[in-house]
């Protein structure tokens, strides 16, 4: 019942809402020092608490996931070669995919880690089959299916774009991110894939014994 003003704060686009929400916190805990006997702040709300669990949620999730994918393929393989492969193409993966994140200014927000996190399994699934296909048989020859693959999958996510706009700026750059991944993951297995297998030494009899049991990671993986 008593007299109020509400002060509502957005944060510009581009920045940080968690930093904007500590600063704003900040200058009202300095400006409330100054305040007169019956005046009072009070936060009726705060995104960044919600942002923050948020994120915290999508790190454990993804580190989870890592951990269970990885772990499979060794139980499968019985190779730290293998692993070792696929583990290094997932970081390359990872890795030159934020650099296209800066260059097509592709924000880093709840909805983009999420669309990292489920790219996830299907990179890992591009990496295994390559590796299992080249240390077979020394060729590239898969290459084709596993881009008919990932452009069916990218085809798909392309459908968000003709949504209304109010949709595409939620789910958009969550799109754009498994698209970057996608795309990646093919040159990934084009090229360096390949290199990791010959410097590893993955040999063609690893391959005969693990290569059904690595098509059951990727099965597992889809």
């Amino acid at each position: 019942g008593l007299n109020s003003i509400n002060v509502a704060v957005y944060p510009q686009t581009g920045s940080n809402a968690v930093a904007v929400c500590d600063e704003v916190k900040e200058r009202m805990a300095m400006l409330e020092e100054g305040f007169p006997e019956n005046f009072s702040a009070l936060a009726v709300s705060d995104i960044s608490i919600d942002i923050r669990e948020e994120i915290s949620k999508i790190v454990r999730r993804t580190v989870l996931s890592l951990l269970i994918l990885l772990a499979f393929v060794y139980i499968v393989s019985r190779s730290v070669k293998y692993l070792l492969t696929i583990a290094g193409a997932l970081a390359a993966n990872i890795l030159i995919a934020f650099i296209f994140y800066v260059l097509f200014g592709i924000e880093i927000h709840v909805y983009t880690l999420a669309g990292i996190t489920t790219s996830f399994g299907i990179v890992i699934d591009t990496s295994i089959i390559m590796v299992a296909h080249y240390s077979y048989w020394r060729n590239r020859k898969v290459f084709l299916a596993i881009l008919a693959a990932l452009l069916t999958s990218i085809g798909s996510l392309a459908v968000i774009f003709l949504l209304p706009q109010s949709q595409q700026m939620v789910l958009g750059d969550f799109a754009c991110v498994i698209m970057i991944n996608l795309s990646v993951s093919l040159l990934i297995a084009m090229f360096l894939i390949p290199a990791l297998v010959e410097k590893f030494d993955v040999r063609e009899q690893e391959g005969k014994t693990t290569l059904g049991g690595l098509r059951r990671v990727a099965r597992f993986n889809r």
